[in-house]
């Protein structure tokens, strides 16, 4: 699923995606305050999703997220890692299983 899909199925559900395709200074500079969570993907440009949640939730300690994947990770990424993503969805991405996760987490802040 692409980004362009990603965000319009997100619109879809009545939420406010803010997307970047990379990570770069506006990704960095960004407030993410009210951000309930964040979808990102393990291999980016010059830097691994993994990486990515853990600064932001040095900001953002209550930061909910979801890493996704199209690539053969090995179980040795998700040993300690785990702890720092709450979900995890290869890809292809199953839109079913996003919507759960996302429900999920929006119970989990009520």
């Amino acid at each position: 699923m692409s980004l362009r899909s990603l965000k319009e199925t997100l619109r879809e559900w009545n939420y406010i995606p803010i997307c970047y395709s990379e990570f770069d200074r506006e990704f960095i500079t960004a407030d993410y305050s009210e951000v309930l969570c964040c979808i990102i993907d393990y291999r980016l440009n010059f830097i691994d999703g993994i990486s990515v949640i853990k600064f932001m939730k040095k900001i953002y300690p209550n930061l909910k997220s979801i890493l996704i994947s199209g690539y053969s990770i090995d179980n040795t990424v998700f040993t300690g890692e785990q702890k720092h993503f709450d979900f995890f969805i290869p890809k292809p991405l199953n839109i079913n299983k996003l919507n759960f996760f996302l429900n999920n987490i929006n119970k989990e802040e009520l």
